[in-house]
């Protein structure tokens, strides 16, 4: 059999480049009152995700939560809150590899992954930020932390959502064969 390097340098480089630009992203965020930043940040992995599969998309992920751990180290955050928080939400954008290949593969991608995202920050809040609720948010007073974090982290994915699909559909048409991955099927045929 012969080795090809195409195949273990194509997904490395384009994973180095997701992660930078990821990294760079994330930065890049518009403080939200109330619910937190938005960020594009996920996009490129979640764009990686549906080229390269799930499997890469998770590592990816993984490997971007665990960055971005390490440039936003905190010593009094316990261990188990970053991962809960960072690593896991970020590795779990790479489920958007299920819709690889896939016509709106990326749009559904973007959803299914920035939902599973939401759903482990959620119960990273529940989990370990119990006492960090606020006394008041929006109209609603008292809330327990098992009503209080789904409620944030859905009003943050919505307003994300809403903003990462807008921006890949708008980048859909002229990148479709990018997403879709077709260039990489053509090579595979050669």
């Amino acid at each position: 059999m012969e080795h090809d390097p195409y195949r273990i340098l194509r997904p490395l480089t384009e994973g180095a480049v997701a992660l930078a630009l990821a990294q760079l992203l994330d930065s890049l965020v518009i403080p939200l009152p109330a619910v937190g930043p938005l960020s594009l940040g996920p996009l490129p992995v979640l764009v990686y995700a549906v080229r390269w599969g799930i499997g890469p998309g998770a590592i990816l992920g993984a490997v971007w939560g665990l960055l971005g751990i390490l440039l936003r180290w905190d010593r009094s955050v316990p261990w188990q809150l970053l991962l809960t928080e960072e690593l896991l939400p970020a590795a779990v954008l790479g489920t958007a590899g299920l819709f690889r290949g896939k016509r709106h593969g990326v749009l559904c991608g973007a959803a299914f992954g920035g939902v599973l995202r939401a759903a482990c920050r959620a119960f990273a809040g529940i989990r370990w930020r119990a006492d960090e609720v606020p006394e008041r948010f929006f109209n609603f007073t008292a809330l327990s932390p098992e009503a209080y974090y789904p409620i944030r982290e859905a009003l943050r994915t919505s307003v994300n959502l809403v903003i990462w699909l807008a921006l890949l559909a708008l980048l859909e048409l002229p990148l479709r064969k990018f997403f879709m991955a077709q260039d990489l099927l053509n090579r595979n045929e050669e």
